[in-house]
């Protein structure tokens, strides 16, 4: 597992198998590609991005109503007025979870 907590500065990791937790206070973004495993990502005042790399996800994506999540896959999207933007669904096989987080930043999750 490779956990990563408290950083104030952008994160960004690639290529690694295995579980990854990160836990990002303050202001950073992160950004995530290649992970053969389950995600938990969270950011108080940063984006998330999650390269997908052709591997299969559940994902769970939520941010605060003034930011969005955006992808071109075909995720259940469910905006609540005035107190977050939701975004459920399985990408391939999902075969690994993805629960991202933001409370003041934007969500992406691409190819």
């Amino acid at each position: 597992m490779n956990l990563l907590d408290n950083f104030i500065e952008d994160i960004s990791i690639d290529t690694v198998k295995g579980t990854v937790i990160i836990k990002q206070q303050g202001s950073g973004s992160v950004e995530l590609e290649n992970i053969a495993g389950n995600i938990t990502a969270a950011t108080d005042r940063g984006n998330i991005r999650l390269e997908t790399s052709g591997k299969g996800y559940e994902i769970n994506a939520a941010t605060s109503y003034q930011n969005y999540i955006r992808t071109r896959f075909p995720l259940e999207m469910e905006k609540l007025e005035n107190v977050s933007n939701k975004a459920r669904g399985i990408i391939g096989d999902g075969k690994y979870t993805a629960n991202l987080e933001s409370v003041n930043g934007n969500i992406y999750i691409r190819e």
